[in-house]
């Protein structure tokens, strides 16, 4: 089979490609960003408070911790 003929296959399979974006979306993404709310939950600080006293109570942790962030 020619490399015509596969391109040609490849084409009518997939049909045409869909268009570029007209605009950047990055812009957009820092604004989202630069928009949120940065504050620390409750869940945070309780998981923080959790690997602080496994690591006081238990310090060869610091391995397994290291490991799962």
């Amino acid at each position: 089979m020619t490399d015509d003929r596969l391109l040609h296959l490849l084409k009518q399979a997939l049909g045409p490609a869909p268009p570029a974006r007209a605009r950047d979306l990055w812009p957009a993404m820092l604004g989202r960003l630069s928009a949120t709310d940065r504050r620390a939950g409750w869940i945070d600080w309780l998981a923080a408070a959790g690997a602080a006293s496994g690591l006081a109570f238990a310090p060869g942790l610091l391995r397994e911790l290291a490991y799962i962030l």
